[in-house]
């Protein structure tokens, strides 16, 4: 999923925040800098939209430049990525959003905030192409196990080889997994609709 397609499933609660690697941040020159600037991005928009449960679990590692296990991002973020935006005049505060590597269509073009305001309308017409509302109502079943009306969401979890994979699971807890076949780097937002579809309709 594409940075607009991963805010959108954190908003609807299709995608479990914990599942996204952590953000790593670093103490620097009395500074605190974040690597993972897509995650943190994203973090901040659900932030600035009322998503707080959301933002709050997703997941954060404060590392310094004596972790071995980060001293090669660490010494990344200091020796080369920093150098680099301020060679671009970035203070690394905001977002620049550039069509170099994709449309931009699902940004705020006055960049008041990152997502353009009806982000998630605008995902499902333009993107998806369903209404809104069924993009809602795909995380949404009834589990007749426990006669709750319960979420699914996609989660990474077991073992190591396991999470290399989301898996489908109801929010209750009832019922049976259904796994994706897909690296989870590789799973679009569509992808997420038509598993969520196919999950529904397998369901006794």
């Amino acid at each position: 999923m594409n940075v607009a397609e991963t805010y959108v499933a954190l908003a609807l609660g299709l995608l479990d925040p914990c599942s996204l690697p952590p953000m790593v941040i670093f103490l620097y020159d009395n500074q605190q800098w974040c690597r993972d600037t897509r995650r943190l991005a994203i973090a901040r928009a659900l932030e600035d939209n009322g998503y707080h449960n959301v933002s709050k679990a997703m997941q954060v590692i404060y590392a310094n430049e004596n972790n071995e296990q980060y001293q090669k991002q660490y010494d990344n973020l200091i020796n080369e990525r920093i150098p680099a935006m301020e060679r671009k005049k970035f203070n690394g505060k905001n977002v620049k959003i550039s069509d170099k590597k994709g449309s931009t269509c699902c940004f705020n073009n006055q960049c008041m905030s990152l997502f353009r305001d009806d982000i998630i309308e605008h995902v499902a017409i333009e993107h998806l192409h369903i209404t809104p509302n069924d993009l809602v109502s795909l995380g949404e079943y009834y589990c007749e196990e426990c006669g709750t009306l319960t979420q699914l969401q996609l989660v990474r979890k077991g073992s190591k080889k396991q999470r290399k994979s989301y898996t489908i699971q109801r929010e209750c807890g009832c019922g049976d997994d259904q796994r994706i076949e897909l690296p989870w780097q590789q799973v679009s937002l569509s992808t997420v609709c038509d598993e969520l579809r196919e999950y529904k309709e397998n369901q006794p």
